[in-house]
């Protein structure tokens, strides 16, 4: 008689306890998705950014200029086409045949096609992660799904996708498999202000991935000479990238430390300058730490990290990748604090009210899941204070009024300058969305947090000298 005692079926291989995690993270975010009003029909405006680019570069056009991005925009009915100004696609030649694809597929469809990818990816991060740094499920999901996730599911933000590339490489690395570090490397690259930290931790901690980076390197390079030419990579250099950052400068929605320094009676470009300075001495930072840790994770993590808590432009979504670097740290409460205040999109709760409950539940989740309910609570109570105050109201109907009031400013200075790039006119809505005061109110609970890891860094490395010390007494 055959005995089936101990074997797997097809069914026990498919239903895993990672599948089963996964499952359960997808159906948490979907059911988000379906009940927030607004995020299945939002803005979708870096989408549609995306897509627009990769449809005027397929037809032979320049998908950095502010002619060719408003009237392919203004096709697709977006709102701020309305009022003249183009959501610009900044991201370098190789990233634009991506989006060569994604335009293939009609709007609706590939809006369906992209949330999708951008949910996939968030699950993958949270699997990978857990797996890198030994870290349970529910922690990490409470941690980043939420904040890394939202963002695509309101404006069609790629972070995500960048995430997904990181942990993979962060898993990979923990394996020793130094091909795959490679492959998620050039995955992030999607957001290279972000991916350039963890190429430079790879490149300096990591020897074995040099000839690997190289090649991907060299990949990513022929890929955007084939899909711009060399003038697409002149113009993304000499101009795209130097007017981005200045378009962002002012930006209401911005974490990172160029729009506190730009708040300052200083040019702009020494704004920028200082911020840079700065990323470039915290990335280093990062490194020495790092390389004292003798761990491959870390040498991913810490410097993403860093390159977080003071980066000179950062959007909400992007605080996620600082998160990494506390798992891999013991559960302090400075570490759980810090858990707590990056595991929430606090500006996007305060943009979209509708999210505001379930911001409070993820906070008391992942406090919960760390086993500290009684801060969760009073930190919980206090943002949900802040988030709820409705000052925004008044801020948003002066916005609207002056938007209409330069709609037509805009147009005519677009006109004026036929080759203008997409950001003169981004750069100039950023500015009508001023409010220092308020902004630093809503941007402080991810900035406190981001530059909390940042210094936790270094706590793992006093407490061994210490022991040392005492050891040896």
């Amino acid at each position: 008689m055959n005995c089936a005692c101990g074997r797997r079926t097809a069914a026990d291989r498919l239903v895993t306890p990672r599948v089963l995690r996964a499952l359960a993270i997808v159906l948490g975010l979907f059911g988000i998705y379906a009940v927030v009003p607004g995020l299945a029909s939002g803005p979708h405006y870096d989408f549609n950014a995306f897509r627009c680019a990769g449809e005027i570069l397929r037809l032979g056009g320049d998908p950095y200029l502010q002619r060719t991005m408003l009237a392919c925009q203004a096709a697709a009915q977006t709102t701020l086409a309305s009022a003249n100004v183009a959501v610009p696609a900044p991201q370098p030649p190789p990233i634009l045949a991506l989006f060569v694809v994604l335009s293939l597929v009609p709007s609706a469809a590939g809006w369906i096609v992209w949330s999708c990818a951008l949910l996939a990816a968030t699950v993958l991060a949270v699997v990978w992660i857990s797996a890198a740094t030994q870290t349970r499920w529910t922690t990490v999901a409470a941690a980043l799904a939420i904040v890394a996730w939202l963002p695509g599911a309101w404006v069609g933000a790629a972070s995500p996708l960048a995430l997904a590339g990181v942990a993979g490489a962060m898993l990979a690395a923990r394996g020793g498999r130094w091909p795959l570090v490679a492959l998620g490397l050039t995955v992030a690259a999607i957001q290279p202000n972000l991916a350039a930290a963890a190429w430079i931790g790879a490149l300096v901690l990591l020897p074995k991935t040099r000839v690997w980076l190289a090649g991907a390197f060299v990949i990513l390079v022929a890929i955007g000479t084939a899909t711009t030419g060399l003038a697409g990579w002149r113009e993304w250099i000499e101009r795209v990238v130097p007017a981005h950052q200045v378009s962002e400068a002012h930006a209401f929605a911005q974490l990172g430390w160029t729009t506190v320094f730009a708040s300052l009676p200083i040019p702009v470009r020494v704004a920028m300058a200082i911020a840079t300075v700065l990323w470039l001495l915290a990335i280093a930072t990062s490194l020495w730490l790092a390389a004292r840790e003798r761990d491959p994770v870390r040498a991913l993590a810490y410097p993403l990290a860093a390159s977080v808590a003071l980066a000179p432009f950062l959007h909400v979504g992007e605080v996620a990748f600082a998160v990494p670097a506390l798992l891999v740290m013991e559960r302090t409460p400075l570490v759980k604090a810090a858990l707590l205040l990056l595991s929430a999109p606090w500006f996007s709760a305060y943009s979209v009210t509708e999210l505001q409950p379930f911001v409070i539940a993820g906070t008391v989740w992942l406090a919960a899941d760390l086993e500290i309910m009684p801060i969760a609570v009073v930190l919980g109570c206090a943002l949900e204070w802040l988030l709820c105050v409705r000052i925004h109201i008044a801020v948003l109907d002066a916005y609207h009024l002056t938007i209409d009031a330069l709609r037509d400013d805009i147009a005519a200075q677009a006109n004026r300058l036929p080759n203008a790039l997409a950001e003169e006119s981004w750069g100039r809505y950023q500015l009508l969305q001023q409010n220092p005061l308020l902004g630093y109110l809503v941007k402080a609970p991810s900035m406190a947090g981001t530059l909390l890891t940042f210094a936790l860094q270094t706590l793992p490395m006093k407490a061994a000298r210490t022991a040392r010390r005492v050891g040896t007494r």
